[in-house]
């Protein structure tokens, strides 16, 4: 079974990352500028593949199961209303990523606008 671009699973990896911001640890030099450009194209991505198109509201893409499970979220045996708006644990997820964003593009001298207007 082919896998759909649009699965994705959580960013767990920005729990890593944000600690080692809030430690002082997470610069120019200890996390390069081209990694940080991948950073903004994966947050790209969870933008255009999990939002809603007429808010901010997330909810998981899953192309396996149509019966309100999402196996991408890692949450496979969680019950899901099959037309809900959005997933609470993506939304927590989002915000977490979003705040990330907004308090880390001053280390690479970029302007946090576009994040911010998401908080």
């Amino acid at each position: 079974m082919a896998k759909d671009i649009r699965d994705g699973n959580p960013p767990t990896l920005i729990l890593s990352l944000d600690y080692l911001r809030r430690k002082n640890l997470l610069t120019s030099s200890s996390f390069p500028t081209e990694y940080w450009k991948k950073l903004k194209k994966w947050y790209k991505w969870f933008m255009d593949t999990q939002k809603d198109s007429d808010a901010y509201l997330f909810k998981w893409h899953d192309s396996l199961d149509q019966k309100g499970a999402s196996f991408t979220s890692g949450m496979d045996d969680f019950p899901r209303p099959m037309f809900s708006k959005g997933h609470v644990d993506l939304q927590t997820w989002m915000y977490f990523f979003t705040k990330f964003m907004v308090e880390t593009a001053h280390t690479y001298g970029e302007s946090n606008v576009e994040y911010i207007s998401i908080l």
